[in-house]
């Protein structure tokens, strides 16, 4: 199992030894005022909250290691004949000026991340690719690992 724990706020990830530690078993606490967080509710929820101290068992998964190119989203879009019933700030930079032109991003910008799609556009992506989107609890494990580290890519910055 892994858990969603605190970290230390003087010695870092390290210090607790989570989820067998009993500091995680209390929600993290800040200090100062805590206004501009942001209240999820997960579907084991009752409601909506900033703090969340479910321990999960989750499942093997994939998750790509790199973030979607605009050269793979554009193989995407010419491939499915995808056009948004409103083009406003749609791929804001790229081609086709018209309906029957290729999409494709400013030259020299083919391995960049996209950009400028919506949630239900990255679906309709992962969806043709094969694949989907992760859930937060699948997001935080793979950036945070089981390991101890203090960073996704390990203890050095």
């Amino acid at each position: 199992t892994w858990g969603v724990c605190c970290t230390h706020p003087t010695r870092g990830p390290t210090a607790l030894s989570c989820p067998k530690d009993p500091r995680c078993s209390t929600p993290c606490a800040h200090a100062g005022e805590d206004s501009r967080g942001v209240d999820v509710q997960f579907p084991w929820e009752a409601g909506p909250r900033r703090f969340h101290d479910q321990v999960l068992d989750i499942g093997p998964f994939y998750i790509d290691k790199h973030l979607v190119t605009k050269a793979e989203y554009a193989r995407y879009l010419n491939a499915s004949g995808y056009r948004p019933r409103d083009a406003n700030n749609f791929l804001v930079g790229w081609a086709p000026a018209n309906a029957s032109a290729n999409w494709a991003p400013a030259s020299g910008e083919e391995r960049q991340p996209v950009v400028w799609v919506s949630l239900a556009e990255a679906r309709d992506y992962c969806r043709w690719a094969g694949k989907r989107l992760p859930h937060a609890y699948e997001w935080q494990l793979a950036a945070q690992g089981t390991d101890g580290r203090i960073y996704p890519w390990g203890n050095s910055t």
